[in-house]
């Protein structure tokens, strides 16, 4: 059985040490969180920002932790899941196609296991696949979630990080898996 309570108490731990460097901090799920890092904030840059976010978690919490900085949501979040278990990938808007693009269309934070063999029957095989479509080809065959996808991938932001706190959730679920 897992110990719910020392999750909470280490999600707490961890948001708390993301607040630090962001004024702006969404926490998605127990164990992941969005921070909105701008220019100059606590005098670094935005990569400065997240690589001592990356070695701060690692220290005062004593796990590995991914951390993903880009110009959008989707890309952070994909940003997060290259180097896996332990990275720390900044992207910017200059950058992110050469970074990311080469990546499985699956690991895009929004495409599920339906939708994965339906891209795929379309030669969608990576990131860069999807989002070099164009807008006309996503609105024809995708629905508006898609199109919202393909836009963060393209670096420009849909989704907004929003400030938030677990507890406000209306909702919660509690599942055990083998």
């Amino acid at each position: 059985p897992g110990d719910y309570e020392l999750y909470e108490q280490m999600a707490n731990r961890m948001y708390t040490i993301v607040r630090r460097f962001s004024h702006a901090v969404e926490e998605y799920s127990i164990d992941e969180c969005f921070a909105l890092l701008r220019q100059g904030y606590a005098g670094q840059v935005p990569s400065d920002n997240a690589l001592e976010i990356h070695a701060t978690l690692k220290r005062e919490l004593g796990m590995t932790f991914s951390v993903g900085l880009a110009p959008t949501k989707v890309l952070a979040k994909l940003a997060s899941k290259r180097d896996k278990p332990n990275g720390c990938v900044c992207v910017s808007q200059d950058n992110f196609a050469q970074e990311l693009y080469h990546m499985d269309i699956g690991k895009v934070w929004g495409i599920g296991y339906r939708s994965l063999p339906l891209l795929r029957a379309f030669g969608v095989m990576t990131v860069g696949d999807f989002a070099n479509q164009s807008e006309s080809w996503v609105r024809h065959n995708w629905n508006i979630n898609f199109l919202e996808l393909w836009h963060e991938l393209r670096g420009k932001q849909v989704y907004a990080v929003g400030e938030g706190n677990l507890a406000k959730h209306q909702s919660i679920q509690k599942t055990r898996t083998f």
